[in-house]
């Protein structure tokens, strides 16, 4: 996704001058594609890329790198549902969970990344974490900003991003 999705934006881009294109990747596994350990590496090279299919193009236009943003998830979409609390209770059936992760959720372990906590949590409800239908179904039932101010680092600019619209 990383070395792809930097193309696609600029086509996209380049065909469509009333397009914003907004990608999302998150940071793990680190150092896929091209070396970042951190976000703002993981933007940044996402961001390079992006400049060099222009430049590959021939293209010299910096009002063009405007339209392309990349927001970054340290985690993937299950540190989201660490932070949806009676969503994610009221889907294992539960009235409250034990909270047994870091607050900000976007600091957990790396070790033991969100997505191992989420099915551990529905394993101890007696259920299977299906990630294609149990996280939409818990996101769904969220207000978005709510989880935005339980995830202030990386998740918040992004949200902050599209209400700015």
């Amino acid at each position: 996704m990383l070395l792809k999705v930097p193309l696609r934006a600029v086509n996209i881009i380049l065909n469509d001058p009333g397009t914003i294109v907004v990608v999302l990747p998150d940071l793990y596994p680190k150092n896929k594609g091209f070396p970042h350990e951190t976000c703002e590496e993981l933007r940044s090279g996402v961001m390079s890329r992006f400049q060099e299919e222009l430049a590959r193009k021939g293209v010299c236009d910096d009002r063009l790198a405007a339209r392309f943003k990349v927001f970054c998830l340290k985690h993937d979409l299950e540190a989201l549902l660490l932070a949806s609390g009676p969503a994610l209770e009221s889907r294992l059936g539960t009235a409250s969970l034990p909270v047994t992760w870091s607050v900000p959720v976007e600091d957990q372990n790396q070790n033991d990344p969100p997505k191992r906590l989420i099915e551990r949590l529905f394993a101890d409800h007696h259920s299977n974490y299906k990630d294609t239908v149990d996280a939409p179904l818990i996101l769904s039932s969220c207000d978005y900003r709510q989880i935005a101010e339980q995830c202030p680092q990386c998740f918040k600019p992004f949200v902050d991003f599209l209400d700015a619209l």
